[in-house]
C-alpha cells in the first residue's frame, strides 16, 4: 500500500469526522441553548468561522514546515481525542455558566460558549485541509491537481459521514459511543500514515487505537450517562435518549416526570390543567364532537381529556415515536392510548393533513410555540388552508401559543397580531380566549363559535364531561369580555405581517419575544432588522461593488477571493432554502432531509471531479471562472420558480415530483461549488506559487463566506424577506462578483 493510496484514505478519513463531529456537537449544543434560528445560525457560523482560520490563518505555515508526514499523523491523533473531550465540556456548560436546567439561555453565554467550544476541533480540521494539500512535494501543475483531490476526497468523506449518520448512527448510538467510533478511524488511519514512515509514531498511534478500543467497551456507557447528568444538576436524570429528532431527557422532580426535548420542557405529568386548556375549550365550542385530529401532546393526558366526550375516533399524531414509546416507561400506564377509538400515527403533522383523506370535526394543534423554522410551518395560512380541507362543514381549529394574563407588551402584541391575522385570513369565523396561553379557535362556518361562557357551561353540564379545572367557576374568569377587549385591543394596533410558507415572519417576532426576556443589546438589534425590506439590502450590495471596482485594480486576485466568498454564502444559504422549503411543501420527513444533504456533498464530490478532470486537458482562465459565477446568479432563480410551480397545486403526483427533484436541486448547488473550488486554486496558484498558503486561503474564504450566510439566511433574511427575496439577494450579491470580474477581463484584454 504506497503512501499516496494512505493519503487518500486519510483525506476520506478528515471529511468524515469533520461532519460526523459538526453534527454531533450542534445537536449537544442544541440541548444547551435556546434551539431556535439565532442559535443554529450562531453555532454554524462559530464552526465555519473557526474551521476557516485554521485553513486561513494557520494554512499559511505549511510551506514553511519540513517534517509534514508527522505532523499529520499527530493531527490525526489529537482529532481523534477532541470530540469525546468537548461532548463533555458542551454538556458541562451550563454548569459553568451558572444556567438552570430547562432555563432559557441568553443570547452572550451562548455565543462566548458555543465561539469557545467549536474552536479546537475546527481550528484541527482547516489547519488538516491546508496540511494536507501540501503533503506531498509536487510540480506546480500537480500541485493543482493535488489541491483538488483533497477537496474531492473530503467532499466524499463528508457525503459518507452524513449518510452514515443519519441513517445508521444516530439510530442505533449515543453521541458518546459516535465519538468512540470516530476515534478509533481517526487512530486508525494515524497507524496507516505512520507505518513505514515512523516506528515511533507507529507505536503511538497503535497504543491510542487500543486504548480508543478498549474505553468503547468497557466505559463508553458509564461515561455517557454521567456527563448527561451533568446537563441536569440536582434534577434525577431517569433517561437521555437520543432520537433522530433530537435528544429527549425524562427527569423526575417530588411527583412530576417531566419531559425535555433538546433542553426545553415539552411537558409535565400529571399536568391536568394543561391537557384540559388545550382540550376542553375546543370540544366544548362544537355542538357535537364526533371525530377529532391531535397533533402532538396527546401523551400529556390530552388523549384522555378529548375521550370524555363522547367521540367515535380519535387520530394522533406524533412525530417522534420514541416520545410515546419513553412516556408508555416512565407515565403511569395512559389506558386512553390504548382505547380502541384512538390511531396513534407517527409521522410529520404537516405531511399528514396533507396527504389525509380523512376529514374531522375538531383539529387541535397542541405543538409548542413557533420559535424555529420547523415549527412555523404550523402556523402560516398554507397550513391553515390545509387543515380547513380536511375539516367538517362544522368542523373547528385550534392552537394556543405563549401570552401574558394582565399586561402585553409591544413584542407580544406584535407576534400575537400575526398569528391573529393569519388565522382570519383563512377562516371566516375566529375567536381568542386569553390567558397566560391564549387559545385561538377558528370555524369553517360563520356564527358557530361563542366567547359565552353560559354556552360553554351548559355543554359541560350535559355531556357530563368531569374536569378538575375547566369547569363553572373557571369559565366566566377564563372568558371575561374585559380582557378580551384589552387582548383584540392590543393586537389591532400592532397589525403585523401575515405568516406564510415562503414568508415565516412569525418566528421572527417570537425571536424578538425571546429576547425580552434579556437586557441585552441584542434586543434592540432584533428589533431594528425587522423593518429590513429587501432594497436596504440592495444598498449593502451597491455599496459592496462600489468598493469592490476599484479594489480589483489594485489587488489581482480579488476577483476570485470575492467570487469564492459570495459562492460560498451562497451555496449555504440555498441548502437552507432548499430545506425549509422542502419541509413546507412536503413533509418534515428525516430520511428525506438526510438524502438532500447527502445530495449537497454529493454535488461537491462530482463537481471536483470533473473540473480536476477537465483542467488536465484544457487550459482554463478567469472567464471560465466567470462563467461558473453567472450559473451561481441564475441558481437561485431557478429555486424560485421550482417553488412557486410546486406551490400551487398540491397533489400526490405534486408530492412525488417533489421528493425527486429536491435532491437534484441541491445536488446541483454542490456541484457549482465543487466546479468552481479546483479553479479558484489554479487560477491563485500561478500567481503565487505556494500550494499550502494558497489552498488554506481559498478554502477558508468559502469558510468565511459560508460564516455570514449562515449566521443571517435563517435568523434574518429568510423570515424578514422571505424565500423568494432571498433567493434574489443571493442573486445580487453574486452578481457583483460578476460585475468585479468582467471589469477585471476586461482590464486584461485592453493591457493584451
Amino acid at each position: 500500500m504506497n503512501l499516496r493510496f494512505r493519503l487518500r484514505i486519510g483525506w476520506i478519513a478528515m471529511g468524515f469526522t469533520s461532519m460526523v463531529a459538526q453534527v454531533t456537537l450542534m445537536r449537544e449544543l442544541m440541548v444547551v441553548f435556546y434551539g431556535n434560528e439565532i442559535s443554529l445560525g450562531v453555532v454554524l457560523a462559530n464552526w465555519l468561522l473557526w474551521t476557516g482560520v485554521g485553513s486561513f490563518g494557520l494554512g499559511r505555515y505549511v510551506d514553511r514546515l519540513k517534517r509534514r508526514l508527522p505532523l499529520l499523523v499527530l493531527c490525526f491523533v489529537l482529532l481523534s481525542l477532541l470530540l469525546p473531550a468537548l461532548i463533555v465540556g458542551v454538556r458541562g456548560a451550563r454548569l459553568l455558566w451558572g444556567i438552570s436546567p430547562g432555563e432559557i439561555v441568553g443570547f452572550a453565554p451562548m455565543f462566548y460558549a458555543s465561539f469557545l467550544l467549536v474552536a479546537p476541533i475546527c481550528i484541527l480540521c482547516g489547519f488538516l485541509f491546508a496540511l494536507n494539500c501540501r503533503i506531498l512535494d509536487l510540480r506546480l501543475r500537480d500541485a493543482v491537481t493535488q489541491v483538488g483531490r483533497v477537496y474531492i476526497f473530503d467532499a466524499t468523506g463528508a457525503a459518507l459521514g452524513g449518510v452514515l449518520f443519519s441513517y445508521v448512527m444516530i439510530q442505533n448510538l449515543s453521541h458518546f459511543e459516535i465519538a468512540a467510533v470516530v476515534g478509533v478511524i481517526d487512530c486508525a488511519v494515524a497507524l496507516l500514515l505512520a507505518l513505514k514512515e515512523n516506528r515511533l509514531l507507529s507505536w503511538m498511534s497503535g497504543f491510542i487505537l487500543v486504548l480508543f478500543a478498549a474505553f468503547s467497551w468497557l466505559w463508553v456507557g458509564e461515561l455517557e450517562q454521567r456527563s448527561n447528568r451533568l446537563r441536569w444538576g440536582d434534577l434525577e436524570l431517569l433517561r437521555s435518549k437520543e432520537s433522530v429528532y433530537g435528544n429527549i431527557a425524562v427527569i423526575s422532580r417530588l411527583d412530576q416526570r417531566s419531559f425535555y426535548e433538546n433542553g426545553l420542557l415539552m411537558f409535565s405529568s400529571p399536568d391536568i390543567f394543561s391537557a384540559e386548556e388545550a382540550v376542553q375549550f375546543t370540544l366544548l365550542e362544537h355542538p357535537n364532537p364526533n371525530t377529532v385530529l391531535l397533533l402532538g401532546g396527546g401523551v400529556a393526558n390530552c388523549v384522555q381529556e378529548i375521550l370524555k366526550h363522547e367521540v367515535s375516533h380519535v387520530d394522533y399524531v406524533e412525530l417522534d415515536p420514541q416520545i410515546v414509546q419513553l412516556a408508555r416507561e416512565f407515565l403511569p400506564f395512559n389506558h386512553a392510548l390504548e382505547d380502541p377509538r384512538v390511531t396513534i400515527i407517527h409521522m410529520d403533522g404537516r405531511f399528514f393533513v396533507k396527504t389525509t383523506k380523512s376529514t374531522y370535526d375538531c383539529v387541535i394543534l397542541n405543538l409548542p410555540d413557533p420559535f424555529t423554522a420547523q415549527l412555523n410551518r404550523f402556523y402560516t395560512v398554507e397550513f391553515f388552508e390545509e387543515v380547513r380541507r380536511i375539516l367538517n362543514p362544522h368542523g373547528i381549529f385550534s392552537f394556543r401559543v405563549t401570552s401574558a394574563e394582565n399586561y402585553i407588551g409591544d413584542e407580544l402584541g406584535d407576534f400575537l397580531s400575526s398569528a391573529r391575522g393569519t388565522l382570519r385570513k383563512v377562516f371566516p369565523e375566529t375567536v381568542v380566549i386569553p390567558g397566560e396561553s391564549n387559545i385561538f379557535i377558528a370555524a369553517n362556518t360563520p356564527h358557530l363559535l361563542t366567547l359565552e361562557p353560559d354556552t360553554l357551561i351548559k355543554r359541560l353540564r350535559e355531556r357530563g364531561v368531569a374536569t378538575t379545572y375547566v369547569r363553572e367557576y373557571y369559565l366566566p374568569y377564563r372568558m371575561s369580555s374585559k380582557r378580551a377587549e384589552y387582548l383584540l385591543g392590543r393586537i389591532e394596533e400592532s397589525r403585523k405581517s401575515t405568516n406564510s410558507d415562503f414568508r415565516p415572519i412569525s418566528y421572527y417576532y417570537n425571536i424578538v419575544l425571546w429576547s425580552t426576556y434579556f437586557h441585552t443589546p441584542i434586543r434592540r438589534v432584533l428589533s431594528a432588522l425587522s423593518h429590513i425590506q429587501l432594497w436596504h439590502v440592495l444598498l449593502v450590495v451597491a455599496a459592496l461593488a462600489f468598493l469592490a471596482l476599484p479594489l480589483s485594480i489594485r489587488y489581482r486576485s480579488l476577483p476570485v477571493l470575492l467570487g469564492v466568498a459570495t459562492t460560498g454564502s451562497a451555496e449555504i444559504i440555498m441548502e437552507v432554502v432548499c430545506m425549509l422549503a422542502f419541509q413546507v411543501l412536503y413533509g418534515f420527513v428525516y430520511s428525506r432531509i438526510g438524502l438532500i444533504t447527502a445530495s449537497f456533498m454529493a454535488g461537491l464530490t462530482s463537481g471536483g471531479l470533473l473540473m480536476v478532470s477537465i483542467q488536465k486537458k484544457r487550459d482554463l482562465t478567469l472567464s471560465h471562472f466567470g462563467l461558473l459565477q453567472t450559473a451561481v446568479c441564475i441558481y437561485p432563480l431557478l429555486l424560485v420558480a421550482s417553488f412557486q410551480l410546486f406551490s400551487r397545486a398540491v397533489s400526490p403526483s405534486t408530492l412525488f415530483f417533489i421528493e425527486v427533484l429536491f435532491p437534484f436541486l441541491t445536488f446541483f448547488a454542490g456541484f457549482i461549488g465543487g466546479l468552481q473550488f479546483p479553479l479558484a486554486n489554479k487560477l491563485s496558484l500561478f500567481r503565487e506559487k505556494e500550494v499550502g498558503m494558497v489552498a488554506g486561503k481559498i478554502y477558508g474564504i468559502d469558510l468565511f463566506g459560508s460564516c455570514i450566510g449562515a449566521l443571517f439566511a435563517s435568523s434574518v433574511l429568510i423570515p424578514i424577506l422571505g424565500i423568494f427575496e432571498t433567493c434574489y439577494v443571493v442573486v445580487a450579491f453574486n452578481l457583483v462578483s460578476v460585475v468585479v470580474i468582467a471589469a477585471s477581463l476586461r482590464r486584461q484584454s485592453r493591457v493584451g
